[in-house]
């Protein structure tokens, strides 16, 4: 999903996103997570899909 996008309203992940940081909150896990989060939330799913 972090890869994929979303046209217009979420870009895709791209390899050169992710720079193995340890900086609280800016690590690679965490950069996922929030595109993740990003793409559910601009996708149309039923509510129960998102939980």
């Amino acid at each position: 999903m972090a890869n994929l996008g979303i046209p217009g309203e979420v870009s895709p992940l791209e390899k050169s996103d992710l720079k193995s940081s340890q900086e609280e909150g800016n690590t690679d896990g965490e950069i996922i997570i929030r595109k993740i989060k990003s793409f559910l939330k601009r996708k149309t799913y039923p509510i129960q899909n998102k939980n």
